[in-house]
Order: structure tokens, then sequence, then C-alpha cells
């Protein structure tokens, strides 16, 4: 639409209107505005949702809106968490254990709310106070020992503490235990003397953090690709783009999780070699196979024949499968969707599906 038909919009007598506004189509900076400072707390609260662009310094006064409901979007949208501690307790009373935890973790923290969460002695609640930037030292220091081992590692991952200091703290990371990044994570990708201090880290769990981020130096890069730690060589293939090729393949091979094929598409995952796999145990090693530029037809018929219904799909989209092969995988119901992509497949068997079909 217009920017002067978004804008007369923006202050249609409608309320339903005003509200709507952005939900379905773009709209300028200029009318976001005036929705955010709209009469209306509904019309306030809906832009706040639906401007994913919006700048800090346009969400930060709605923080401190006169209207509950506004306050909690702007602090959604913040990811803080604000209010009186009488409303943030109440908020921990309806909330699970996750939510508990992001409710201490983002809330703007007053010496007194600190205390009156910590007092509620509930672990998900000290866990969150844990990585809340805003914890006081004092606190800090308490939870550093607490008797709960997620506090403890909460605590140590906290971004301002000495290697010394992080050291002194009970903590475990093992290579099946997942370490949830905290909110300062996603904000600090850019900032490269954080990531580096992140990533010389003898703390596993802040080397994980800086794993995420794409923006490390090469240095870096070559230092977490031959980190002892299995998961931060996993999320640094998944987060960097120039991942090592042979790091991309390894960490495919050895990870036990589902996402362990997202890296496929990458340029610099490898391809040449990949059929040394045929007679590997692992089924997903063995339809790299496909990907091998130099595989020989007849390994690649072979394959079609794998035990692994998987490994089949694969070799029948392969360009080099045998025709006949090909359409004997069509009448194969583990297989017959995989077959109709088969780039070889001849016209006469896609003229014979749409028939079946009833397409005309």
């Amino acid at each position: 639409m217009p920017d002067e038909v978004c804008a007369r919009l923006a202050r249609d007598e409608d309320r339903q209107v005003r509200a709507w506004l952005g939900m379905f189509v773009p709209v300028p900076e200029a009318v976001w505005a005036l929705l955010l400072a709209d009469p209306e707390a509904e019309v306030r609260e809906s832009a706040l949702y639906h401007w994913r662009a919006a700048p800090a310094e346009a969400v930060r006064p709605l923080l401190d809106d006169p209207d509950p409901a506004v306050r909690r979007a702007a602090a959604h949208v913040a990811d803080v968490v604000v209010g009186v501690p009488a409303e943030i307790l109440e908020q921990l009373g309806a909330a699970s254990g996750r939510q508990r935890q992001g409710i201490a973790a983002g809330a703007v923290l007053t010496g007194e709310l600190a205390d009156r969460l910590y007092a509620t002695d509930d672990e998900d609640v000290r866990q969150g106070l844990a990585a809340n930037p805003g914890l006081p030292d004092r606190l800090v220091t308490v939870l550093a020992s607490d008797a709960s081992p997620a506090v403890r590692l909460a605590v140590s991952l906290r971004p301002e503490l000495t290697e010394e200091q992080r050291a002194a703290i009970d903590w475990h990371v093992g290579p099946k235990d997942r370490v949830r990044p905290p909110a300062w994570v996603a904000g600090s990708l850019t900032d490269l003397v954080l990531m580096r201090a992140c990533a010389e880290s003898a703390h596993p769990g802040l080397r994980r953090f800086a794993a995420y981020s794409p923006h490390l130096p090469g240095d870096l890069v070559a230092r977490l690709a031959v980190d002892e730690d299995f998961v931060v060589r996993m999320l640094l293939c998944e987060n960097h783009p120039a991942a090592p090729g042979e790091l991309l393949l390894e960490t495919l091979l050895a990870s036990p999780y589902i996402t362990r094929f997202d890296q496929l598409g990458q340029p610099r995952f490898p391809r040449a070699g990949l059929a040394r796999f045929a007679g590997s145990d692992d089924p997903g090693a063995r339809l790299l196979v496909a990907r091998d530029p130099d595989a020989p037809v007849e390994l690649i018929e072979r394959l079609s024949h794998d035990p692994s219904a998987g490994v089949r799909c694969v070799m029948a989209r392969d360009a080099r499968l045998p025709v006949g092969r090909l359409l004997e995988l069509l009448d194969e119901p583990e297989t017959v969707g995989a077959a109709a992509e088969g780039p070889a497949l001849p016209l006469t068997a896609m003229e014979g599906i749409l028939a079946a079909a009833g397409v005309p």
C-alpha cells in the first residue's frame, strides 16, 4: 500500500483497523511510530508484536507503559521482563519451570526484586537469576555456591567473570549436556572481543557460545574446529560459513542428532572420495556415496539395493542409476516417491504416473 494510505489507516477511527495494520502488509517506520503512540493499549501492543525490526529506542519507552499488557509486549520484544515485584511474582506463580527461568533471567532487577526472587527458594528461578545480567555481585557470590549444579553452571557462564573466578565454581558440562545460551549471547555475536574471550576460555559452555557466532575470524575458526568438545565443533559447523569441509564431514559422521545432514548443502562440504563409505555400517555414511561425482554406476546400482530405504531413496534420485533399476524402485512402496523424482525417469513413466492420478 502507498505510505499515505498506511498513514490514513493508522489514524482510522476504528480501533481494530489500527490494531490490525501491519499484521499482513509492510508499513513504513513513520506509521509504526504512530501505532506505538496510539491512545489505545490494544493498538500499541499489536504494533510491538508485529514491528519485527523495531529499533530499541522505539521499544524502550513502552517498558514503562501504563498498561501491563503493553509493558509485557515491550518486554518480550526487548527480551526483558518488567513490572513491580508483585506483578513479576504473580507471573511466576502461573509459569512452567522453563518460563520461570526466563522471567527471572530477563527481569529488570532492582536490589529488592533480586532479593525477593531469590527468597522464593525455587531452583528454576535461581537458575534464571544466575543468568540475569543485572544480578547484584553479592548474589552472584551466593549463587556460585548454590546447592543446585544447574544454578552453579549458570553462574559460571556469566560473561563478566574472570577465568580464575569461573574455575573456582563447581560446575560440570558433559558431552551430552545441553547448555542453553542466555540472552546476552544473541546480542553479542558481533562483539569479537567478547567472542574471543569465550573461544579462548577453559569453559566448554563459553566456547559453545562463541561457536554460535558467524563473525569469528579465521584464527578462532581454526581453534574451535579442533576443540575437544564435540558440541563446540558441531555448533561451529552449524553457524560459521567458513567451517572447514573436513570438519563438516567429520561432524556428520559422528553426530547422533537428527540435524546431522543439515550441512550437506554447504559449499565447503566435500564431495571427492565419498565413495569410500559404501561399505560403512552407518546408512547415513553410505548415502553420501551419491554425492561423490566419481562414484561408478555399478556402485550406485549396488546401493540402490541397500537394506536402508533411506539409502535406496538417495540412489533413486541419482542420475547415474540405470533406468531399469529406477523403474523397479518406482514399484516399491518405500522408494516410489524418490524414484518419481529420479532425473532418469522416462517420459512414458511420468505420463503413466499422471494418468493413474487422473491428471489430464
